[in-house]
């Protein structure tokens, strides 16, 4: 998911699995369909959307791969308690 919709568009065309959402919307987390995902890279600067998206997939029984970047190493821990691997 991405909240532009000329990236999504981008990776659209190149034949992603892309849709137009916020991360930090708990509407779009009650009806997201997660089947046939295989990983999740959370690529978002923000720590608290990364942590929400994170514990929003757990919750949804996503269980592959879950990754994040950190941008300072405190967040890592927290990242790793939210489930991101």
């Amino acid at each position: 998911i991405d909240a532009d919709p000329y990236r999504v568009a981008e990776h659209v065309a190149r034949g992603r699995r892309v849709l137009v959402a916020d991360a930090e919307d708990a509407d779009f987390w009650r009806h997201a369909r997660l089947d046939g995902l295989r990983t999740v890279v959370l690529a978002m600067d923000d720590i608290d959307a990364k942590l929400r998206a994170a514990r929003e997939l757990r919750k949804a029984g996503f269980q592959g791969p879950l990754l994040a970047h950190v941008l300072f190493a405190e967040h890592a821990q927290r990242l790793r308690d939210a489930g991101v691997d």
